[in-house]
C-alpha cells in the first residue's frame, strides 16, 4: 500500500489498520472528481451512465476490465448434469452502455456475441460457454 501512495506522490497523511488482513485505498479529491464528470461520469452511474467517447482506442480494454472489477461476475453455471458446467460471465449496467460495450467486444472479436437481458432497473450483458 504505502509504495502505491509512493507512486502517486500522496501528500497526505496515511492510516494503517493492522487489525484487517486487506487494504484500502481512498483517494478523496474534488479536483480527481471534477475532472472525471468533465469526462462524462455521473454521481448516479447507475441510471445514468453512458460510454465515455473520448477513451483513446488503445485504452478500450483497460477500461472495460476496470469496469468489469466494480461491476463484473464471473461463474460456473450447472444445468441437470454436473458435468455439464457452463462459464458465465456477466456484465450490469445501463441499457446504452451495455449496448456499447457489446459492440466494442463484437469489434474486437469480429462476430456478434453475448446476449442482453432486461431486468428491469438494470440491463445484463451476458457471455457463456463451456
Amino acid at each position: 500500500m504505502i509504495i502505491c501512495v509512493l507512486f502517486i506522490h500522496l501528500k497526505k497523511n496515511i492510516y494503517i489498520r493492522k487489525d484487517l488482513p486487506s487494504g484500502n485505498l481512498w483517494i478523496i479529491s474534488k479536483e480527481i472528481t471534477q475532472d472525471l464528470m468533465n469526462l462524462g461520469l455521473t454521481r448516479h452511474k447507475s441510471q445514468e451512465l453512458k460510454w465515455i467517447e473520448q477513451i483513446p482506442d488503445q485504452y478500450v480494454s483497460h477500461f472495460v476490465r476496470g469496469y468489469f472489477d466494480g461491476d463484473g461476475h464471473v461463474g460456473l453455471a450447472q444445468a441437470h448434469n454436473p458435468n455439464d458446467k457452463k462459464l458465465i460471465v456477466k456484465l450490469v449496467s445501463t441499457l446504452p452502455f451495455i449496448q456499447r460495450l457489446k459492440s466494442e467486444f463484437e469489434k474486437y472479436y469480429g462476430s456478434e456475441c453475448g446476449s442482453i437481458k432486461d431486468n428491469k432497473t438494470y440491463f445484463e450483458l451476458t457471455y457463456t460457454g463451456s
